[in-house]
């Protein structure tokens, strides 16, 4: 299965670095619930996507017991990302388990899975993550010091404020559009390798003036972003404007 990206996203994350058998451990890497079965009873279908640092097996539970999954590398082609398709249906209990080598595991797309909560702690080794579109209250991303892309846009994170977390050296696209809660200790400058930053509607960003001393050569930001450093300072407001006019450039 394939999803498209923008041209620019794909650029950057090839730039950043490539998409980087093993018996299924006893415990679950990835467990999340989700309220699926409480919109569309048993005619729900679910589905996610993995990639691997090399081909693996994983076995994944949808409440009905363990299929086993051949998981390949990721692999970008003409701004598609073609990843490994896990689907099914879940029962009442509305929960799903992965089980496998955590360390081998770069890649997970949870996008759309209205997903209430995810637990994925243990794979450390996660190069690009993709939570957009759910119903996360919480989520913790400390673990995550390798990624090189994060998608967390439209979730509440009503539980407890996001936190992106630090040290994320390699960290180069970040989308966080429509966040009511943002925790304040967020600092875009703190993230050095950011090339891609989308806060469209993240009216939680307390300090959209970080933007022209953030990142040196960030290519692309929404123009939401802009509009906020005008508040700030017109210093803010010419800054971004540069940097909106490099983001051209970079397209």
């Amino acid at each position: 299965m394939t999803k498209h990206l923008r041209p620019a996203a794909v650029w950057i994350a090839l730039a950043a670095g490539a998409f980087g058998s093993s018996a299924a451990e006893n415990s679950p890497i990835i467990t999340f619930t989700t309220s699926i079965y409480e919109i569309n009873g048993d005619a729900n279908a679910l589905s996610f996507r993995l990639g691997s640092s090399k081909k693996t097996t994983v076995e994944v539970d949808f409440g009905y017991g363990k299929q086993k999954v051949t998981v390949d590398p990721v692999t970008v082609s003409n701004g598609d990302i073609n990843a490994t398709t896990l689907q099914g249906s879940v029962n009442s209990d509305a929960t799903v388990k992965v089980y496998g080598d955590a360390s081998l595991i770069d890649y997970l797309d949870l996008e759309g899975c209205y997903a209430t909560t995810a637990d994925f702690s243990t794979l450390t080794n996660l190069d690009v993550l993709n939570l957009n579109h759910n119903k996360l209250g919480s989520v913790n991303l400390d673990p995550f010091t390798k990624l090189t892309a994060l998608y967390v846009s439209d979730n509440p994170f009503d539980v407890a404020p996001l936190k992106i977390g630090t040290p994320k050296p390699n960290l180069t696209i970040l989308e966080m559009e429509a966040i009511d809660h943002l925790d304040q200790s967020f600092d875009l400058t703190q993230y050095p390798a950011m090339k891609s930053f989308d806060a469209f509607a993240c009216r939680s960003l307390a300090r959209p003036d970080q933007l022209p001393r953030a990142a040196p050569y960030i290519c692309r930001c929404d123009a939401d972003i802009v509009d906020r450093c005008v508040e700030k300072s017109q210093t803010a407001y010419s800054e971004c404007q540069r940097h909106i006019r490099r983001q051209s450039r970079c397209h």
